[in-house]
């Protein structure tokens, strides 16, 4: 119900916009939320902080950030 109360509100603060310029504009939200995600997680990130958080997982990591060298395997030679 409160779904519906929340699109309802929605198209009513949109003026004369249809529910499809609504839907267009949620999208681009989050189109610009994940990209903002994964700038963050693969740019602003640390190794180290990574490998803290994913553990085992941070291969994972490495393939979604993935630029063509390894990065968890660089930081071992700058022991």
């Amino acid at each position: 119900m409160k779904l519906i109360a929340g699109y309802f509100m929605m198209l009513l603060l949109s003026g004369c916009g249809t529910l499809g310029d609504v839907v267009q504009t949620g999208r681009e939200a989050n189109d610009t939320a994940v990209d903002a995600a994964i700038f963050t997680l693969c740019e602003g990130a640390s190794v180290g902080s990574i490998r803290r958080e994913f553990g085992a997982r941070a291969n994972d990591w490495e393939a979604l950030c993935d630029d063509g060298f390894s990065i968890l395997d660089m930081e071992s030679l700058t022991r």
